[in-house]
């Protein structure tokens, strides 16, 4: 897996992570990120229906977990609030936590066989 680092974006590092899926559709990698997640961007290329969780390495809690990605997606943090009855909010869809990250393990599982694609994850510098 190749991982490039683009500093060139005002505020914003561009981390792309160019994937290979192993036989059995799984791939996996660890970055040091540092910095709080404004977005992920999956470019499916010849992936077949991924699952991706991107998690806190140190601690294992979810940044963002999805299941069978069918086409180029881009999630943005969300933050989830109460309502006035003071019962938590539940997210509908696909949410990422807005999320001050260190190290971080990309999981993608259920690609397919040596299939390809890229995940672009902008962190703010903090």
């Amino acid at each position: 897996m190749a991982i490039t680092v683009d500093p060139s974006t005002r505020g914003i590092r561009v981390y792309t992570l160019s994937l290979t899926s192993a036989v059995g559709g799984a791939v996996s990698t660890t970055l040091d990120l540092y910095g709080e997640i404004m977005g992920i961007w999956l470019d499916i290329g010849t992936l077949s229906s991924p699952d991706i969780d991107i998690s806190d390495t140190t601690s294992g809690e979810l940044c963002l977990t999805v299941d069978a990605v069918g086409s180029d997606t881009m999630w943005h943090p969300k933050i989830l609030c109460t309502n006035n009855a003071a019962g938590a909010l539940t997210a509908t869809g696909n949410t990422l936590q807005n999320y001050y990250i260190g190290n971080c393990t990309v999981a993608i599982t259920g690609a397919g066989d040596n299939n390809t694609g890229e995940i672009y994850i902008y962190v703010k510098n903090s």
